[in-house]
């Protein structure tokens, strides 16, 4: 078991559980400037933890049994959000999402074939750090995100192209919080609404509701 966390000296740490007791590492050689967003399932035997540097830069701190831990830098950026990494959508894949200072939604994607790459998927307005979701369905991912009118939005992959679509006027007071397997053919996303309220945004087989909850 893992816990990271970034240190009074700003570098990465990992507080671990070796079977008998817990022990601290110093795992970056560079200073972090977000919170840290790990991920495993990656790789066998492989623990990334992505993190954003002081500029706006997007990088990896990577496990693997020899040679330990490692840094990489896989994007330029510049990033206004922590990082929001996924697994599974495909083998071999791991995707990063993330949002420019632009307020525009950046996905950084790693394949064992080219290595890391970054896309652009929608020029939005985002108004919140993205929230992933996959496995709803056989080669699709949907990335969540708030606008800077509070409206909630869903930018998702069809199969050959990045699409977006509005699924709530709000208004968001919180990041979206995605879930899946409720039932079968169904997605909720949970969100605070301005009043303070819990909302559920959810799929329905057919289209997208709002339940006041």
């Amino acid at each position: 078991m893992d816990v990271f966390w970034k240190g009074d000296d700003g570098y990465l740490w990992d507080t671990y559980w070796t079977g008998t007791a817990w022990a601290d590492a110093k795992i970056s050689q560079w200073q972090i400037s977000s919170t840290p967003a790990p991920l495993t399932g990656a790789a066998d035997l492989r623990m990334d933890v992505f993190w954003t540097d002081s500029i706006g830069a997007l990088w990896d701190s990577w496990w693997v049994a020899d040679p330990g831990w490692q840094d990489s830098k896989i994007s330029a950026g510049p990033m206004g959000s922590p990082p929001a990494p996924l697994s599974g959508f495909a083998e071999g894949r791991t995707d990063v999402f993330w949002m420019n200072t632009d307020g525009s939604l950046w996905d950084s994607w790693w394949t064992s074939g080219s290595g890391w790459a970054d896309v652009k998927l929608s020029d939005g307005k985002l108004d919140s750090p993205p929230a992933p979701l996959t496995g709803f369905a056989a080669g699709r991912m949907d990335v969540f995100w708030k606008d800077s009118d509070g409206a909630l939005w869903d930018t998702w992959w069809n199969g050959t192209e990045w699409e977006d679509m509005k699924l709530s006027d709000g208004p968001l007071n919180s990041i979206p919080a995605p879930l899946y397997g409720f039932a079968e053919g169904r997605m909720d996303v949970f969100w605070q609404a301005t009043d303070g309220s819990l909302w559920d945004t959810w799929w329905n087989g057919a289209e997208w509701a709002d339940s006041k909850i």
